[in-house]
């Protein structure tokens, strides 16, 4: 069974932005976070980033900092694995 957990929220002028995580190894545990939006008004949900490596809001929470990992060494046994991280910063 997976689970998924939320990190953290943060609430902006109705739109919520919510970074969860979900618990199960895959590709050595480095796509397991989700950032998602929900606007209160619209009654929608919103994905800012689905599998990424890791995400956590920034400048005073008004920002998400967006982590994904490239693994350089896909053919090696999974202990072994190596990757490359880049990241992006979403404005809420």
């Amino acid at each position: 069974m997976e689970y998924i957990w939320v990190d953290d929220m943060v609430e902006h002028d109705g739109i919520i932005t919510i970074i969860m995580r979900e618990n199960r190894n895959s590709n050595g545990w480095v796509t397991g976070t989700y950032v998602w939006q929900y606007n209160c008004d619209s009654d929608t949900w919103t994905p800012l980033a689905k599998a990424c490596s890791g995400a956590k809001f920034v400048n005073n929470r008004m920002a998400a900092k967006i982590s994904y990992a490239d693994c350089i060494n896909p053919h090696d046994c999974v202990a072994l694995m190596r990757y490359t991280y880049t990241y992006d910063i979403v404005q809420l």
